[in-house]
């Protein structure tokens, strides 16, 4: 559920014309089949006419909008999503003392760089709120097995006011709203996936 798939293979005529299209599994139907979601609407699509196309770091970001495109995906497959961060957090923060992971993850986070090029992704991007996106999906996220570990303690860090060369717990105003903002977002973060639909079969 939630895994952003591709449609492949099917043969009658009304078929023929998802082939080739991504959709974000809602649901799991009887006789091998699943309710996928699609440009079009609902749809049921048996599991050998399905294959699961994992995000790239590339997808995450318009290069040419200079946009994070996070909450974009995080909507139409949050499985996915969630999927991208565990294996990116393995491979960036693994092996790491948990002070450590959280500074990485802080310093990530700020990273300024120019979208043009890869950023850096830290899980904290994943966080809502009305500084960032308070349209991300996050209950869903957190749904599909997005970790808190290191997200809250770095949320917690910049409400203490803890600084170093990496954290700045206050804003340009002094006012700490950096990790309050993210720590509301996390509380009260709020997803609407999914929605029920009419579903046809193919």
């Amino acid at each position: 559920l939630g895994r952003r798939v591709e449609i492949h293979g099917l043969s009658s005529q009304r078929g023929q014309v998802l082939n080739g299209q991504m959709g974000g599994v809602i649901g799991k139907l009887e006789a091998g089949r699943w309710a996928v979601r699609v440009e079009r609407g609902d749809t049921s699509i048996h599991q050998s006419n399905l294959c699961v196309r994992q995000l790239s770091k590339s997808e995450l970001v318009n290069r040419t909008e200079q946009q994070c495109l996070i909450s974009d995906h995080g909507k139409r497959w949050p499985a996915e999503v969630v999927a991208f961060f565990k294996a990116h957090c393995k491979e960036e923060y693994s092996g790491s003392d948990p002070e450590e992971v959280a500074l990485k993850m802080d310093s990530d986070d700020d990273y300024e760089a120019d979208l043009r090029i890869l950023p850096r992704f830290s899980p904290y991007l994943c966080v809502p709120s009305r500084l960032r996106d308070p349209g991300l999906p996050f209950n869903a996220l957190l749904k599909y097995g997005l970790s808190l570990d290191g997200i809250l303690k770095v949320a917690l860090r910049r409400i203490a006011g803890i600084d170093s060369a990496w954290m700045h717990a206050l804003d340009g105003n002094g006012d700490g709203t950096r990790g309050s903002e993210s720590l509301v977002g996390i509380l009260h973060g709020k997803g609407n996936w999914p929605r029920s639909r009419p579903v046809e079969q193919f």
